[in-house]
């Protein structure tokens, strides 16, 4: 499962609305990519597509989307926003 917090999912309302034009449900897209020494990077953005391979979590008031392959990296993952540098 993947948490969003309340601060998160105002920032994130925040955002989503610079990236749509009001008709389109805009989601966001939780994702992975490979990064040196075998890590691997979340990646973020705002997307208005969905294929067969994602998996659609609607999280409060927030739609957020992540390929099925990524689950098991997701999994137990916890988004905050803050506006403090520590």
């Amino acid at each position: 499962m993947i948490t969003l917090t309340s601060d998160a999912v105002k920032e994130i309302q925040r955002l989503s609305r610079q990236h749509t034009d009001g008709e389109t449900q805009t989601r966001l897209r939780i994702g992975i990519q490979p990064g040196c020494c075998s890590d691997l990077s979340y990646t973020l953005s705002f997307d208005t597509m969905l294929s067969d391979e994602d998996l659609a979590i609607d999280n409060i008031d927030i739609s957020v989307v992540i390929n099925r392959n990524n689950v098991e990296y997701l999994e137990g993952l916890k988004i905050d926003y803050s506006e403090d540098l520590m």
